[in-house]
């Protein structure tokens, strides 16, 4: 039973935090528009997937922004085994 417990352990996804990794982002000018989102997106020097986001005041109020970013989370809690292959730093805008 424990053994279960472990392996069906969500995905821990590794955010960007540093300012300098989200100007690297916009200097690399790759950019894909799905809408209603755009996706920033440039190789890593690390060998993982890393996400940030920027949502603007006009998504909503802070409630509002911070479901959105729940949501993100679990998202990529569900199926980060798959996406973690990817070598890249992506921001959600």
């Amino acid at each position: 039973l424990l053994s279960l417990l472990v392996e069906s352990k969500a995905y821990k996804i590794k955010t960007i935090r540093a300012s300098a990794d989200y100007l690297k982002l916009a200097k690399a000018r790759r950019r894909v528009q799905v809408q209603p989102w755009l996706f920033a997106k440039a190789l890593n020097n690390p060998t993982e997937l890393r996400v940030g986001w920027t949502l603007p005041r006009g998504v909503g109020n802070a409630v509002v922004r911070n479901r959105i970013k729940r949501w993100i989370r679990e998202y990529l809690a569900k199926n980060g085994e798959s996406l973690k292959l990817l070598k890249l730093d992506v921001n959600l805008v």
